[in-house]
């Protein structure tokens, strides 16, 4: 059951804080009209969200990926740099106004972004969103965008020769050629949505980047509900808004995992001046790991979860990306898996480290379904880096995948 949540306060402080103009254009990149190419061996045309193996197999260029031994006989394919480039035009009304932004929700991986003859930037990570800006006088009205990926296989073989320390076994077995789940196929491509806006200087473009609910009980018949409402503005401005929420118990319906109760969500939103922001589904429930002492006489705690006041027996299963292409996944494949976990009466799944952070539709079918989450961070199967500039990487990437799943009920434990 959905309910809607509306508290007038709330909407008149957002009006507050955001006061101003809402024009912008915005240019989706994404979709056919790219051309891709390998060191002259390859050029094919493609379509975004896409990487190397499912835009040359979409060319017939090359045969699935998983028949056979295609794994090992496709593998010079992730040894060589690849030059994704798209040809697009611009309208005088986008070319009058007076701020441009690239913006790239996901990318894999590494990369050089040229604008016709400008350099916009580079991207290392495929766990952060990158926005760039970009000059008046790099745009024209037929453009061309262009991105140069390296090799991941071979940019982790050289920043690796920047350690004096090796790491065993420095001669790994022939037959290794993947996980236990799956076969290894470092992809290469844009995996999510890509965009051009303009604004005016005077805009402030405003992205409800996230929502921050924590929840407790603070009597019998109340609950308290404290919102972080995170914003990006594109006017380069930075703003959070901490707003506390006072409901009586009435008013409020638990989420329960599933087999323990209904999972009750409520609809959040955010107006500015009329216009609808944001909104998210948010649920109440409270999470304890309990880990107790069973005394001095006996090693080791407790280690439980108990949700809304009620010790859960975990049911669950491991989960690893369904699909090594990550454009190949749909929305009904994930809703197919993640409904056989419900049926098969599971009631928690952990998000292994060695794949990636799901899309958003993910978490939203496991806040439907009952579905807990135990996450992993992505740093399984290897070591990493403690320099200055990865640990960077790394805070600008927990702080961004924090906030944008922080709001869903379902994850109980990072």
């Amino acid at each position: 059951m959905r309910q809607q949540l509306s508290y007038t306060y709330l909407i008149f402080l957002v009006f507050l804080s955001f006061f101003g103009s809402s024009n912008s254009i915005i240019v989706p990149l994404t979709g056919h009209g790219w051309t891709i190419n390998n060191n002259e061996s390859y050029f094919v045309q493609g379509q975004i969200p896409g990487t190397i193996h499912t835009i040359l197999l979409a060319a017939n260029q090359i045969t699935e990926p998983y028949w056979g031994y295609n794994d090992v006989n496709l593998r010079y394919l992730i040894y060589t740099s690849w030059t994704f480039r798209k040809n697009f035009s611009l309208t005088d009304d986008f070319l009058t106004l007076t701020q441009f932004t690239f913006h790239f929700d996901q990318i894999d991986t590494v990369t050089n972004i040229k604008l016709n003859e400008c350099f916009i930037g580079q991207t290392n990570s495929m766990f952060i969103d990158y926005t760039f800006n970009v000059i008046r006088t790099c745009l024209q009205f037929n453009n061309e965008l262009r991105i140069d990926f390296d090799s991941p296989v071979m940019y982790a073989l050289n920043q690796s020769r920047t350690y004096n320390d090796s790491v065993p076994p420095d001669c790994p077995p022939d037959m290794q050629y993947g996980e236990c789940h799956a076969s290894a196929f470092a992809s290469i491509g844009i995996t999510d949505n890509l965009y051009l806006q303009a604004m005016n200087n005077a805009t402030i473009s405003i992205k409800l980047e996230s929502v921050n609910v924590a929840s407790y009980q603070t009597s019998i018949n109340r609950w308290q509900k404290i919102l972080h409402l995170y914003f990006n503005l594109i006017s380069h401005l930075s703003h959070n808004i901490s707003i506390s929420l006072l409901i009586p118990n009435e008013y409020v319906q638990l989420w329960w995992p599933n087999r323990y109760g209904d999972q009750s969500l409520y609809t959040l939103s955010v107006y500015n001046q009329g216009e609808l922001v944001g909104s998210r589904l948010i649920g109440f429930r409270t999470v304890e790991l309990a880990q107790h002492s069973y005394g001095s006489t006996i090693n080791g705690t407790s280690f439980y979860f108990i949700i809304n006041g009620h010790p859960i027996y975990i049911k669950g299963s491991n989960w690893v990306p369904p699909d090594s292409f990550q454009e190949r996944v749909t929305d009904e494949k994930l809703e197919r898996l993640l409904r056989s976990t419900q049926l098969a009466n599971m009631n928690m799944l952990r998000v292994w480290g060695g794949g990636l952070y799901e899309r958003d539709s993910f978490y939203e079918i496991a806040d439907r379904l009952g579905i807990m989450l135990w996450h992993d961070f992505m740093f399984a199967c290897s070591l990493y880096p403690i320099d200055e500039l990865f640990l960077i990487n790394i805070h600008k990437e927990v702080i961004y995948q924090v906030k944008r799943l922080q709001s869903h009920p379902s994850i109980v434990l990072w």
